[in-house]
């Protein structure tokens, strides 16, 4: 019986010790890229190189790079921070910030009002 608790309590400390910690590699692995396309009203995302649906999630704290490319001139507005960059047709706009404030913030193309997506920060 002793031996069985031993190796339990070995198991927990090791999985423990293997556990997910995307905070923490989040705050410290550099931006969080976001790139997102608009082609003919369709709306592409991906984070980091792979593909994402229209809502991204980022650790609080995290320096996020949005890159946005519309085949249409029009602002990128991230509501709540209050931050946009105008666009040209075919050429890529960035925002760069640190994602500070909690909630879920809605990215548009505000002249169209395209959503493109709700980025969330926990």
């Amino acid at each position: 019986m002793r031996r069985a608790l031993i190796l339990s309590t070995l198991l927990t400390v090791a999985l423990a010790a293997c556990g997910d910690d995307s905070t923490a590699s989040t705050a410290t692995s550099g931006p969080v890229d976001v790139a997102i396309t608009v082609s003919a009203g369709v709306v592409t995302v991906s984070v980091g190189g792979v593909a994402a649906t229209d809502h991204v999630s980022v650790a609080r704290d995290a320096e996020v790079h949005l890159t946005v490319t519309s085949d249409v001139a029009d602002e990128v507005h991230l509501h709540g921070y209050d931050l946009s960059v105008d666009l040209e047709e075919g050429i890529a706009g960035s925002i760069d910030f640190t994602a500070d404030v909690a909630g879920i913030f809605e990215i548009e193309l505000e002249a169209s009002t395209l959503h493109l997506i709700d980025l969330e920060v926990s």
